[in-house]
């Protein structure tokens, strides 16, 4: 997260991220993201495919 805060569902549980967290996740686990700041929400979202199961 570099700027506001994020809520990220992942399957049945939720977090709350704020400036300065990281998360890991598997992106075959549902999830979803909301922008729960008043400011305009701005984060980076990497994937890695190298290990991707096909």
């Amino acid at each position: 997260m570099t700027k506001a805060r994020l809520r990220i569902q992942l399957g049945n549980d939720t977090y709350d991220l704020e400036e300065g967290d990281s998360m890991y996740y598997e992106a075959d686990v549902e999830h979803s993201f909301t922008n729960i700041g008043n400011a305009d929400c701005h984060y980076y979202l990497v994937i890695d495919s190298n290990n991707a199961h096909l």
